[in-house]
């Protein structure tokens, strides 16, 4: 047996090149925004950087979900009791709204879906709500 031959044979089973390997969830997802949404988004430091259409900038990172963090701004003079009782209902949707700064923070986790549409859904979801939690506060 011809050694040489059959680490070439091992060696192209795992490098076939037929073999569709998908790209990292950030990048999916960043590619996704891009073409199909139109938005404007920057990749730093392993995060998405955007805006939301009302100027709140925004993050998007993945570790094992996406975790996604919008700054709320306009809303700087809303009291904490408001904020918390908002903050009551977002907890459901796996979000939650950080007040201790002087300008609110809306963080929300948003898990891996097998489809990149329900991710996008998702992500919808979570823009949904927060822009109906800062629209409330007013």
């Amino acid at each position: 047996m011809n050694l040489s031959l059959e680490l070439q044979k091992r060696r192209d089973r795992f490098n076939d090149p037929r073999v569709h390997v998908p790209p990292p969830p950030l990048h999916a997802l960043r590619e996704c925004l891009v073409k199909n949404l139109r938005i404007a988004v920057e990749q730093r430091d392993n995060r998405l950087h955007f805006r939301t259409l009302d100027g709140d900038p925004c993050t998007l990172e993945y570790a094992d979900a996406y975790r996604v963090r919008r700054t709320l701004h306009g809303v700087e003079g809303i009291g904490v009791q408001q904020w918390l009782r908002l903050n009551l209902s977002l907890c459901r949707h796996y979000m939650r709204i950080d007040c201790q700064g002087p300008t609110p923070v809306i963080d929300g986790l948003i898990s891996e879906e097998p489809s990149q549409e329900q991710t996008l859904k998702n992500l919808a979801v979570f823009f949904n709500l927060s822009n109906a939690a800062k629209y409330t506060a007013h």
